[in-house]
């Protein structure tokens, strides 16, 4: 997990120094977000394209993959782990960073309380 959230803090462009913001505004949004070598998937991506074959579709799940390889999580635990690792690792824009960490954890686990209930 720690390798495929160092890249997203490792890798740089023109347009963008560190693509950790980048990660959290698509989570945030509900979206899988991936670069060449790694990513972080949700079961619950809307584009069924960006749903590995080993999540469930329309799940709570989210995993960290590097090269071919991952570590399949729930959501929440996913968010917690992300905002623990920018708490530790995060040096660019870290107060926005963090702010969306936060932001992160509570819609997740409002999300995950909410799917709960809906199952009954």
């Amino acid at each position: 997990m720690g390798i495929c959230m160092d890249i997203f803090n490792d890798t740089s462009s023109l347009e963008c120094r560190c693509f950790v913001r980048v990660l959290l505004d698509g989570l945030l949004r509900f979206e899988s977000v991936g670069l060449e070598m790694s990513g972080v998937f949700l079961g619950c991506d809307e584009d069924l394209g960006n749903v590995p074959d080993y999540l469930e579709s329309g799940g709570l799940e989210m995993s960290f993959e590097y090269m071919e390889s991952y570590v399949i999580c729930s959501m929440l635990e996913g968010a917690k782990y992300i905002e623990w690792w920018c708490e530790e690792n995060v040096v660019i824009e870290r107060e926005v960073v963090m702010n969306d960490c936060k932001r992160l954890v509570s819609l997740y686990s409002d999300f995950e309380r909410g799917r709960r209930a809906y199952k009954g």
